[in-house]
């Protein structure tokens, strides 16, 4: 049985997946890193952080790792994502 979440309209009824349904598409690791890659683009605009401790509060032992990572996920460093931020 497939549960989906219905809207009430006053001239239609809308179906709505729900959250399951939606995220289904993912595997746990995309989730995973998609969570962690949000966190990051928040603590990026936080000018009392350090890329450093950024990179430590997502796990990564290193900056270099935490660097190579986002490079390779977003073609930018976060270095130039902050700059471009400022």
């Amino acid at each position: 049985m497939e549960a989906r979440l219905a809207i009430r309209h006053p001239t239609r009824s809308v179906t709505v997946p729900t959250a399951p349904q939606l995220l289904g598409a993912y595997s746990n690791q995309q989730l995973a890193w998609f969570s962690a890659f949000s966190t990051a683009l928040f603590r990026i605009n936080d000018p009392s952080l350090s890329l450093q401790e950024i990179s430590f509060l997502l796990g990564f032992s290193e900056l270099s790792a935490y660097s190579r990572d986002f490079r390779r996920r977003t073609g930018q460093t976060p270095g130039a994502v902050r700059d471009a931020a400022s």
